[in-house]
């Protein structure tokens, strides 16, 4: 994740992460990736720290390219705001030009969780519920960063995201019983 927003500590930590799996020889799992301090609410209302579910390396491809995707669409959404005018400066740049470039990330996106939830369906089907797992778990690490409210990373990814790429999805599975 080149230019990533620094200011959402989770993203960097994923950015960490990704690196230290890239990095690592094959079948091997850096020393930190089960153990994650995230906290959860366990059925009890008592908050205890769950590690993030192990990936396998597709997995993990797919669902951090996921991330990747929402910080790249996260960069460019605030790149349009910032060209707007304020009531003491004219507009700031090429406003057309941020939109298409969010367009561009925003198709990205829905594609990239579009591929999350195929490989969510593919894994679930071989008895795997890691990726859906490590879905939660990825909610529960934006909630503990304070990643919350109506314009955050999470609700973007989970309300807006997900939301278009299940409908793509949809799309695509009445296109493939059609033919």
């Amino acid at each position: 994740m080149t230019k990533l927003n620094h200011d959402r500590p989770i993203f960097r930590y994923l950015d960490n992460l990704r690196r230290e799996m890239r990095n690592a020889p094959a079948g091997a799992v850096p020393d930190d990736y089960g153990g994650v301090p995230i906290t959860v609410i366990t059925g009890t209302g008592k908050p205890r720290k769950a590690p993030m579910p192990r990936l396998t390396d597709v997995e993990a491809d797919i669902a951090f390219g996921m991330v990747e995707a929402l910080s790249a669409y996260i960069d460019a959404d605030l790149k349009v705001i910032q060209t707007f005018p304020t009531l003491k400066s004219k507009a700031k740049g090429n406003t057309a030009k941020a939109v298409a470039a969010r367009n561009v990330a925003e198709k990205a996106l829905v594609k990239a969780c579009t591929m999350f939830l195929i490989q969510s369906l593919q894994s679930k089907q071989q008895g795997r519920e890691q990726v859906i797992n490590w879905y939660a778990w990825l909610g529960n690490a934006f909630e503990e960063q304070g990643d919350t409210g109506p314009c955050s990373a999470w609700e973007t990814l989970n309300n807006w995201a997900m939301k278009s790429a299940s409908e793509q999805f949809e799309k695509l599975i009445d296109q493939a019983l059609a033919t």
